[in-house]
């Protein structure tokens, strides 16, 4: 199974390739309009993803601070006591 960006950069360019090939301008339109659906899905996901990086990072930088990883710092000798 692929994930769904990649799903829909395989639907987009299929139905780029259908839009090209014709010549009925309503069809042209209703494709074009499914290509444009299709293209803002694919934004709005790579949006989250970007958005769901950047917090990972975050979380990682706070769990890898010298703070927490050095065994006499005063955060972990607090945590220790109690």
């Amino acid at each position: 199974m692929l994930p769904r960006e990649v799903e829909l950069l395989k639907e987009i360019a299929e139905l780029k390739q259908m839009e090209s090939a014709l010549t009925n301008e309503k069809k042209r339109l209703d494709i074009h309009k499914q290509i444009e659906k299709k293209q803002i899905e694919f934004s709005l996901l790579m949006e989250r993803k970007a958005q769901r990086h950047k917090r990972d990072e975050s979380v990682n930088e706070t769990f890898t601070s010298p703070a927490l990883t050095n065994p006499f710092s005063p955060a972990i000798l607090f945590l220790v006591e109690c």
